[in-house]
């Protein structure tokens, strides 16, 4: 690696020294590693231990108890992961495990939610230390990517997570849908159509960059979410589903209630005109429809006119948990032949550090250790450039990689794709 180039810890510190509520003034990268044999983490030995992650976790926060609870049972005692100092308990989070779409593939992934750190205890690298024991088990239990909704980004930077996509807020006002389409029939799904959901919700995702590969944790997030029971209507043609939504109905706008959509899909234009006009036959009722998907879903090209409004509602940060994995489980467009020639730097997993060939072929990535390292990165500027949220060319700008522009333009090839997007908060 050259002198010049920032290593991952290099440019954190850069951002942590401001950030007091995790990093105080003596936390020198000595004495984190000085504290660091003062910090166990672990999973919970009973639902007793549950309990008290979740007594920890309520004021953090501010949400009842009863929600706290049912949200301990939803997670399951085996997804969390405490930290105590001694025999205290200061922290923990949850993990959810699911896969996330890349270049067409599904990508095995920890959803990483509910961290918290007691208060009195913040600023003596306890979360660092909790990120850094998830992350090497994620690494030891072959799980390439963790993905993450950062309350605060510098610890999570510190750890090597890195922007990788968004989340959007997708407003639609109902009496500005000017479509009147009931070819297609609607009716209310049932039990028996949950995994005619799941494949419909797959056939629509996963030639994106981003949207999750759900598991019972998320999709029950959608058939339940926050607020209570969300209803669902399919839409089909001659039996075959097209398309579907959940709803749930909730305070605001002028008349009596919005809409929000906990998932919206449709898999011809067909459908597509049935579900906006299905939403338009609210209007007396709702004022609008908010819905969490990509600005570019081809539902928005189906509007005669831009009434949506768009909202960034949140960058989400992914970290490369295994370099070869990473990179071999993902796809790569279809016949681009390519060879990059990688080095990576990562101080938290010496076994992602060093120099990497990734070769391309017929859609798919090989790597071996070695090569020429032509393009320096460091596992923040891999995430973003994984992700294909950031191109080489953003990532050099903000000092995460060095190459030759002929180097640059092959990377660029590779993680080519559409704007990485999630719809759903874990």
């Amino acid at each position: 690696m050259r002198s010049d180039f920032l290593s991952v810890r290099d440019n954190v510190v850069a951002y942590a020294c401001f950030e007091s509520d995790h990093i105080d003034s003596r936390n020198s990268l000595d004495w984190m590693q000085m504290t660091r044999e003062s910090y166990t983490v672990r999973p919970p030995v009973d639902d007793d231990e549950v309990a008290a992650l979740m007594e920890n976790h309520r004021p953090i926060f501010a949400v009842p108890v009863e929600r706290m609870a049912g949200y301990g049972k939803l997670v399951g005692r085996e997804n969390f992961r405490l930290i105590t100092a001694g025999e205290k308990l200061v922290g923990g989070l949850a993990i959810v495990h699911m896969g996330q779409f890349f270049g067409g593939r599904s990508v095995p992934t920890y959803g990483i939610a509910a961290v918290g750190i007691a208060a009195q205890v913040r600023g003596r690298g306890a979360a660092t230390e909790l990120m850094r024991q998830t992350i090497r088990e994620a690494y030891e239990r072959g799980c390439p990517l963790s993905t993450l909704y950062p309350a605060t980004q510098p610890v999570y930077r510190y750890a090597g997570y890195e922007q990788a996509g968004c989340l959007y807020e997708i407003t639609l006002p109902l009496d500005t849908v000017n479509m009147r389409n009931r070819s297609l029939n609607v009716r209310p799904i049932e039990e028996g159509d949950v995994e005619t959901i799941k494949r419909v919700y797959t056939e629509s995702v996963q030639h994106c960059n981003g949207p999750l590969d759900r598991g019972h944790y998320i999709w029950s997030r959608v058939f339940k979410p926050r607020e209570g029971q969300a209803d669902g209507f399919l839409v089909e043609r001659d039996s075959r589903c097209e398309g579907y939504l959940y709803y749930i109905r909730r305070e605001g706008g002028r008349i009596f209630y919005n809409l929000k959509c906990t998932d919206l899909v449709a898999l011809t234009p067909e459908a597509g005109r049935r579900l906006l006009t299905f939403l338009a036959d609210h209007r007396s009722l709702a004022e609008e429809a908010v819905i969490f998907r990509s600005p570019a879903d081809p539902m928005w090209a189906l509007l005669a006119e831009q009434t949506c409004r768009v909202k960034l509602e949140m960058q989400w940060m992914i970290r490369i948990n295994d370099v070869v994995k990473a990179l071999e489980g993902r796809g790569y467009p279809t016949g681009l032949n390519s060879e990059i020639h990688l080095e990576v730097a990562d101080d938290l997993n010496e076994a992602n550090h060093g120099r990497f060939v990734l070769r391309i072929a017929d859609g798919e990535g090989k790597v071996e250790r070695g090569g020429e390292g032509r393009l320096q990165i460091d596992i923040r500027g891999l995430a973003a450039l994984y992700s294909g949220y950031r191109s080489p060319q953003q990532l050099s700008t903000a000092g995460l990689l060095k190459a030759e522009p002929a180097d640059m333009v092959a990377a660029a090839g590779a993680f080519a794709g559409t704007g990485p997007w999630m719809a759903e908060q874990f």
